[in-house]
């Protein structure tokens, strides 16, 4: 999210990500630097996947309200910070690596009304 000169070397975005052991991490690039803006931590919300279970999914979503950032999995809040520098603001989408299993079942992107704050 937020993603800006995405062609460009001066790339910028905030992304959120999800293993299968249930942890989760925000980072931040910005051009060819990344760094961590939460390093991997597991959650209960995550549903973590396991041989002997079926596989399950997770509801992922990022809300920006006033001055913060929270990131939901499940509807549960697994970080919530100061929006600060964050880039969050630009382009919005999904990034999906190789050997994945991705089902992406819906895609919603709102904008408050600004005239109702």
């Amino acid at each position: 999210m937020g993603g800006s000169d995405l062609d460009g070397e001066g790339q910028q975005y905030l992304y959120f990500l999800l293993r299968r052991s249930g942890e989760f991490l925000v980072k931040l690039r910005n051009g060819s630097e990344t760094e961590d803006v939460v390093s991997w931590t597991a959650h209960e919300a995550i549903n973590a996947w396991s041989a002997d279970s079926n596989p399950t999914a997770n509801v992922v979503g990022v809300t920006t309200e006033g001055d913060m950032i929270s990131f939901m999995v499940n509807d549960h809040i697994v970080h919530s910070q100061e929006k600060g520098d964050l880039p969050v603001d630009g382009v919005v989408g999904f990034r999906v690596n190789h050997a994945l299993n991705l089902h992406i079942s819906t895609f919603d992107v709102t904008m408050a009304d600004a005239s109702a704050m």
